[in-house]
């Protein structure tokens, strides 16, 4: 994936979509299906959203972004960024605080 121009995930569903998740740790360009999921993680600024029911604007959004290689490297640093809020370390203080939060309500 670091070598990848860019990086595609036109599923209909997801749950955690964590191949998307290590795409954005590498810094590739994002084409995304247009799916809450995805949108979740990605917006406007780190990503390309099509529909997933469009093979022809996957396309377009993939062959625009090998054409832009200024613009597909651009929106790559920015899902890299947004990455880091997905990481082991960022999701398991994320479940410690719950764990712990919900420790704190049985207590009472």
């Amino acid at each position: 994936m670091k070598r990848a121009a860019v990086f595609t995930s036109p599923s209909r569903h997801e749950g955690m979509p964590n191949a998307v998740v290590e795409a954005m740790t590498c810094g590739c360009a994002l084409v995304v299906s247009d799916i809450p999921s995805h949108r979740e993680i990605l917006d406007a600024g780190s990503a390309r959203f099509v529909s997933p029911d469009d093979p022809a604007a996957l396309a377009a959004a993939v062959a625009g972004l090998l054409d832009a290689p200024a613009e597909a490297s651009g929106l790559g640093r920015v899902a890299r960024a947004r990455a880091a809020q997905w990481s082991v370390e960022a999701s398991m203080r994320a479940y410690l605080a719950l764990y712990q939060e919900l420790a704190a309500g049985a207590a009472r």
